[in-house]
């Protein structure tokens, strides 16, 4: 039941922590402007709340029962988990707690029907969500660009280059029929075609060569400004395995230029020190 993680797994979870932690920091000082003020975490696949560590089987909070430590604390917390053993094991261990909603459901259906409609600038209400599937079949565009449209949710979003890689984006552009509409529902439109190849000097002409993993991830960044309307986003982090492959990449979200400065903040430290597990020097 419990997933078993890398490293590269407790740098996504200081990441998250240390994100998170600054935007409660802004967003509860603004209470004391307008007192009704409300900022929530969102976690759209959170596991069962533990996972297990790699070659030592120690058992460590993921990033769901992490954000309950943060301080200040979050108004709110919902968590989404679609598999019903992991949804139990989670449920179990925050069931007294008032302040959690733990849902047993599809993120891409429950997200922009019940749990984005719930913020608005109007109503004061502001959300963190953390969007970190296990593949790109598991999270569709409309889920995204429903955070980027409702223009009060900052977005943390799991870019996972090496599932698609070995699904769709093939050097020689050969897909089959059902990794090409995954790459589609992921990606909103079919010009992930485009995107995958750069063309450049000798081969202006022809199909292109296989564009870098750095150069996609930005492609997709564009998009999430240009199409589902978010203000600006951070250089894609990249995740890397005890190898230094990329296994993916990180990219924050943002409705707004305070949230674009903290978020690049943390994104810059996480480049410059590839192998931080947290953002106070412990590496």
């Amino acid at each position: 039941m419990l997933d078993e993680i890398g490293p590269w797994s407790e740098r996504k979870f200081a990441i998250v922590q240390e994100y998170a932690t600054v935007y409660s920091k802004i967003l509860a000082n603004a209470k004391s402007y307008v007192p009704r003020f409300e900022h929530d975490y969102i976690d759209a696949y959170a596991s069962a709340g533990f996972s297990r560590r790699k070659g030592t089987n120690d058992i460590v909070k993921g990033t769901a029962l992490n954000s309950l430590d943060i301080d200040p604390p979050f108004n709110h917390y919902t968590f989404v988990e679609l598999r019903h053993d992991r949804y139990a094991m989670l449920k179990a261990y925050v069931t007294n707690r008032a302040d959690v909603s733990v849902l047993n459901a599809n993120a891409n259906e429950v997200l922009p029907r019940d749990v984005f409609p719930q913020y608005t600038f109007r109503n004061y209400r502001r959300a963190f969500c953390l969007l970190d599937p296990y593949t790109h079949k598991q999270l569709d565009w409309a889920t995204i660009e429903a955070a980027g449209k409702n223009g009060a949710i900052d977005v943390l979003l799991h870019f996972p280059t090496m599932p698609m890689n070995r699904g769709a984006l093939h050097r020689d552009g050969d897909v089959s029929s059902d990794e090409a509409r995954a790459m589609t529902r992921f990606w909103g439109d079919d010009s992930w075609r485009e995107a995958v190849y750069v063309k450049h000097g000798l081969f202006a002409d022809l199909k292109g060569v296989k564009a870098s993993d750095i150069e996609f991830a930005t492609a997709f960044c564009k998009r999430l400004i240009d199409v589902a309307g978010f203000k600006g986003t951070s250089k894609p982090i990249p995740m890397l395995n005890t190898r230094g492959a990329i296994m993916y990449y990180l990219i924050f979200a943002l409705p707004h230029p305070r949230a674009l400065r903290a978020a690049t903040s943390v994104a810059h430290y996480f480049i410059k020190y590839p192998s931080a597990v947290s953002k106070t020097g412990n590496r």
